[in-house]
């Protein structure tokens, strides 16, 4: 999302589009292909015989909750990378390493205590380990790191939105 802004540059210039609006698509789209794909989990653990509990209502909430936390970070990142083209690459590593220190597919319990202990100050893993104790346990968990995930979020996308609102003529003058 990093490079929305330079993406969809020719729409910028000749629609007067909302800088703030632009780039929800992503998320938008981002939630429909995980609804996609919660499908079919679903359809396999039918299919396996795992069972369902009415804790997996709260996934949509925790997914919700993570995509609010990207899209403060991408409309973050997508205007500020317009002044600072090195940001683009460097947070495209960034979210790589993030994503294989998240424990999404193997459980926090195989890594070391250190690291585990680190994983509390891990915002993403806030919502997944809720994510990975409903499906694996059927019981939803403590939901105090989801809280805290949404506040972050909900500050991130407040200082994106004062940052893009503030950078709005620079932005559309540099596209």
């Amino acid at each position: 999302m990093a490079s929305v802004y330079t993406a969809r540059a020719a729409i910028i210039r000749k629609i007067p589009v909302s800088l703030h609006l632009l780039p929800t698509y992503v998320p938008m789209v981002e939630f429909f292909l995980w609804a996609v794909a919660s499908g079919l989990l679903l359809g396999f653990c039918l299919a396996v015989g795992h069972p369902l509990t009415l804790a997996w209502l709260m996934l949509p909430l925790l997914c919700v909750s993570t995509l609010l936390l990207a899209y403060g970070l991408g409309l973050l990142l997508a205007a500020l990378s317009l002044f600072a083209p090195d940001l683009r690459p460097a947070s495209a590593l960034s979210i790589q390493l993030v994503f294989w220190l998240t424990p999404i597919v193997y459980l926090a319990d195989i890594l070391p205590p250190w690291l585990a202990g680190l994983m509390r100050y891990h915002p993403v893993y806030w919502t997944i380990a809720p994510a990975q104790h409903i499906v694996l346990h059927g019981r939803v968990g403590s939901l105090q790191p989801v809280l805290w995930q949404l506040m972050v979020a909900v500050l991130l996308i407040g200082v994106a939105a004062w940052v893009v609102r503030r950078l709005e003529k620079d932005i559309r003058d540099l596209l």
